[in-house]
Parts: C-alpha cells; sequence; structure tokens
C-alpha cells in the first residue's frame, strides 16, 4: 500500500483511493511474485532476509524492495573508466564525438561489472527469475517515484478524474515500454 492509504488506514480517516495506489500494490505485487516463485526460488541468505522483509510491515517491505533495486548497481567510482575519463579529459574541452566516445565506454563499464555481478549471484544461487527482472524492477520503481513524486493536483487544468485516468493510461505505457526495452533479456529467460 501507498504511505498516503496507510496513514489514513492508521489514522482512521476518509481517504480516496488513487492510481497511485494502485501503482504501489502493483510494484508490491511484482517484488512478491519474483522472491516467492516456487519455480525459480533462490537459496541465498538474501533472499531469504527479503522474503523476510516482504513478509512484514511497509517499512520492511520497502527496505526489501530498495536493497532489490540496488543490487546490481556498478560502483561510481569505476578505475576504468576513471583512465579513460580524468581532468584532462573534462567534457568542457571534449569534442562531441570524444564526449559521445567516453559515454559509450561508461555505459560499457558499467554493463560488464553489472553482468560480472550477475554472475557471481549465480554462483551463489539466487534466483534466476529476480537476476533476469532485476532491471525490469528497477526501471518501473524508477517510474513509480516519478509518477507519485509530483503533486496531487490537476495538471493543465485537468478534474482530478480525469487526471487519475491519464496517469493510469501512463503508467501502463511506461511498464509496457520497460517490457519492450528488457524484450531480449525476458525473451532469452522463458
Amino acid at each position: 500500500m501507498s504511505i498516503p492509504l496507510l496513514t489514513a488506514i492508521q489514522r482512521r480517516t476518509n481517504y480516496n483511493q488513487s492510481v497511485s495506489d494502485d501503482l504501489h500494490a502493483f510494484s508490491n505485487v511484482l517484488f512478491w511474485a519474483i522472491l516467492f516463485s516456487t519455480t525459480f526460488k533462490g537459496h541465498t541468505v538474501e533472499e531469504d532476509e527479503w522474503r523476510a522483509k516482504l513478509r512484514g510491515h511497509h517499512d520492511s517491505r520497502q527496505a526489501a524492495q530498495a536493497e532489490i533495486v540496488k543490487l546490481f548497481n556498478p560502483p561510481l567510482d569505476s578505475d576504468e573508466s576513471d583512465d579513460f575519463y580524468d581532468d584532462s579529459n573534462s567534457e568542457e574541452h571534449m569534442t562531441s564525438e570524444e564526449m559521445i566516445k567516453a559515454k559509450e565506454m561508461r555505459a560499457k563499464i558499467a554493463e560488464e561489472e553489472i553482468k560480472a555481478a550477475e554472475d557471481e549471484a549465480r554462483a551463489r544461487g539466487m534466483s534466476e527469475l529476480l537476476i533476469a527482472l532485476h532491471p525490469v524492477l528497477k526501471d518501473w520503481t524508477a517510474v513509480l517515484a516519478s509518477r507519485t513524486a509530483r503533486p496531487n493536483k490537476p495538471a493543465l487544468g485537468l478534474e482530478g478524474g480525469l487526471r487519475q485516468q491519464i496517469l493510469a493510461v501512463q503508467s501502463v505505457l511506461s511498464f509496457a515500454e520497460i517490457l519492450l526495452r528488457h524484450r531480449g533479456r525476458l525473451e532469452a529467460f522463458t
């Protein structure tokens, strides 16, 4: 459940459920389905801890989701990228081609670091489902954060109900875009 909905329940006040609440529920179900899959259940200490947290209260569920999303994040200060992208090559002194090359190099290094982390997780016995769907979880969490961070007021003079409908459609489209973005990874998994 979303924090505003939980707060209303705790305070026993009226609350009009919104699309944002539904997005939070969808996110919770997505994480739950991946971690509790009986077909692809992993057997690492982290997964057991995340399952316990997902069974807990809202704060522990949120903590588990945040830990999972950060699971394969590459470090921000990679030695290899620093060798290529040092102070003598600061962006203000780089041509557009050099900037593109630097961006591609950082992306390649990050991709290699993520792959190495995924391979290490596989070696420890982590769920293939979690490893395969991690990018989907990460991207969806970012969409959810951006959708719920917006003030809950009509945009462009739209009435609340219409705004909620537009937010719902945008969110469904965003999730479809995420699935398309990771289509190759998802198809390789099935």
